[in-house]
């Protein structure tokens, strides 16, 4: 399948790279978002101890953190394929900052140790549908090509 290099290429009503329109802040809202998903799994190891004393837990159940987050990324990334082609990019991209504020929002607020595990998943499906969704289409296929030909 041929790239659309030009706008007559493209689909009626869609924007060529570099045109000047679209939503910017949505661009730049996504690529915030992405670096506070990195930031918070960066700096959640450093706050990790004092959750374990707040909540009252073993060291095990603390690292269940870290795959709670990243569950709801693979479920985030399986989920927005379908629903950016049913819906559109943009408003799944929209649903998906709603659903990592929202985590967000939780992680400060929850009273139980599982919530904070449920805002987890949260954080990460939203992280993972931004992710795919708003990462240009070279990026995805490079992505999944390395992954089938690494041992």
């Amino acid at each position: 399948m041929k790239c659309p290099t030009t706008e007559r290429d493209l689909p009626s009503g869609a924007a060529a790279v570099g045109s000047g329109r679209g939503p910017i802040w949505l661009a730049a809202t996504c690529h915030l978002a992405l670096f506070l998903f990195a930031l918070y799994f960066g700096g959640i190891s450093v706050v990790l101890p004092f959750l374990g004393k707040a909540f009252h837990l073993s060291t095990d159940v603390e690292g269940q953190l870290f795959p709670a987050g990243f569950a709801g990324f693979v479920i985030g990334v399986l989920l927005c394929g379908y629903l950016s082609d049913r819906w559109g990019r943009k408003i799944v991209l929209l649903i998906a900052l709603g659903v990592y504020a929202l985590g967000l929002v939780l992680t400060s607020l929850v009273p139980v140790f599982s919530l904070v595990l449920m805002a987890a998943a949260l954080i990460g499906a939203g992280s993972g549908t931004i992710e795919t969704v708003a990462s240009p289409r070279w990026s995805r296929s490079s992505l999944a090509f390395s992954f089938a030909v690494s041992p």
